[in-house]
This record gives C-alpha cells, structure tokens and sequence, in this order.
C-alpha cells in the first residue's frame, strides 16, 4: 500500500503540473520526456 500511495500522490502532482509539464514538452520537442512510472515500479 506504500507504494501505490506514492504513486496516487505522484499522479495527483503530475495532473496539476501537467499543463504546463506537457505543454512545454510538446512545444520544445513535441515529445513528452517525463516518463513517472520509471522507478516506481
């Protein structure tokens, strides 16, 4: 349960940065670099 706290917080953050996570990637490289699930596994 530990783990899937972590990644419940994580997605949680990444859905309030993503406007701006994604669309700065988008613009910059039109691919999305940040790859969460890495690591967390």
């Amino acid at each position: 349960f530990g783990d899937r706290g972590k990644r419940l917080k994580l997605q949680q953050f990444i859905a309030k940065k993503a406007d701006t996570l994604y669309d700065k990637s988008n613009l910059d490289k039109g691919v999305v670099p940040i790859k969460p699930e890495r690591g967390y596994e």
